[in-house]
């Protein structure tokens, strides 16, 4: 796969992204982590990850999106990394519109995206935002 690169107007592209999940209610295979993450990668480099990850079909349920990320690798973190084409690298080096992976205190993991020194993130509970050196952000993917 080739790289990908952040095309010409990615922030206010990634900006709108962002704002439209602010008022999106959490529901799983249409406002979730994933859909934001994917959502974000194609407002900053032009590519659309989520018919390669969901293929024909979609999720509406916490076991049908845990077997849609084991169609690609044994984690979510994996899966990621598999999709991109780009290992994890700390979060501390990571830039606004990079990727984070969040584990909440019950250990579920949830991707996150980089807005400047925090990172938004899609949970069930709602949006949540984490300084980049949370302790729940395990690592982060460099996008473009």
């Amino acid at each position: 796969m080739a790289p990908l690169i952040r095309t010409p107007g990615w922030e206010s592209r990634l900006a709108a992204v962002l704002e439209a999940a602010r008022h999106r209610p959490y529901v799983l295979g249409e406002a979730d982590c994933l859909v934001l993450a994917c959502a974000a990668v194609k407002a900053i480099t032009g590519v659309d990850f989520w018919p390669r990850i969901v293929g024909n079909g979609g999720y509406r349920s916490k076991r049908q999106a845990l077997v849609t990320i084991a169609r690609i690798a044994p984690t979510l973190g994996e899966a990621v990394s598999a999709t991109l084409g780009v290992p994890p690298t700390p979060t501390f080096g990571a830039r606004r519109g990079d990727l984070v992976l969040y584990r909440d205190a019950v250990g579920e993991d949830h991707l996150g995206v980089v807005t400047g020194p925090a990172a938004m993130l899609t949970l069930a509970t709602g949006l949540a935002s984490a300084p980049l050196d949370d302790a729940g952000l395990l690592c982060a993917w460099r996008v473009g």
